[in-house]
């Protein structure tokens, strides 16, 4: 058998060029869509103070971000615009519009192209981590133009939209809808329009949460649904229900 033989001289020195502090390798990009993964890179960053990382599978279909939201969004739209005209009589016109970096062109060809800019920034300027939900009011920046009560009719009509999609779209049956506190701000048409909804049997079990005792009991009388009121006060869970 053929042995090979390897001298180590003991005084000689070499300099060690540590490039652990500039670049550290990782797996496909894919894990780094999971909150676990950006924990770690985070615990190493601040141990080590690494400039980048190095990794493969930027642009495979792991990474298809913009196509998933797009997807969600397209299809979220118009049960979002069908309860917020419920709740509304129909008087305005909402909208959410999806905002991306990849639906201007080659994801990959922006990036490259803002690479210089992103070194004088110190951050990326370009991909999907920009993406943006613009929320809209007859074409305007709701959160700009919309009173509190359109505000928080837009923001209750997205979490009912959000239940309805997750019902038909989602794989662990009929979710259970809990509104805290919501009636506050709101015109009294909206209150009974939004009660009247979810006081159905498409919406199944829901749970209500109130401050104010008199206008829930004025609600709940207007309404007739199968019910049970309860009442906490001081840490004390009391059951009220006639």
């Amino acid at each position: 058998m053929k042995t090979n033989s390897i001298k180590i001289n003991n005084n000689t020195v070499v300099d060690f060029k540590n490039q652990v502090d500039f670049c550290v390798g990782t797996g496909r990009m894919g894990l780094a869509l999971q909150k676990e993964y950006m924990d770690q890179l985070k615990l190493v960053q601040g141990e080590i103070g690494f400039k980048h990382i190095r990794g493969h599978g930027l642009f495979t279909d792991d990474m298809a971000i913009y196509q998933k939201r797009k997807e969600f969004t397209d299809g979220f739209l118009p049960v979002f615009q069908r309860i917020y005209n419920e709740l509304s009589k129909e008087s305005e016109i909402v909208n959410i519009e999806y905002k991306s970096h990849a639906a201007e062109g080659d994801l990959l060809q922006l990036i490259s192209s803002s690479r210089e800019r992103d070194k004088i920034m110190g951050f990326s300027l370009k991909g999907v981590h920009r993406d943006e939900l613009e929320l809209k009011l007859n074409d305007y920046p709701i959160k700009r133009e919309g009173s509190q009560g359109q505000n928080k009719t837009f923001l209750i009509s997205m979490k009912l939209a959000q239940f309805d999609y997750l019902k038909e779209k989602g794989q662990r049956g009929m979710p259970i809808l809990l509104l805290d506190d919501i009636f506050d701000k709101l015109d009294e048409y909206r209150v009974e329009q939004i009660v009247k909804m979810v006081s159905s049997n498409r919406f199944g079990q829901i749970f209500i949460t109130d401050t104010n005792s008199e206008r829930l009991d004025k609600i709940i009388k207007r309404q007739a649904f199968d019910h049970k009121l309860f009442r906490v006060e001081e840490g004390v869970v009391s059951d009220v229900s006639d």
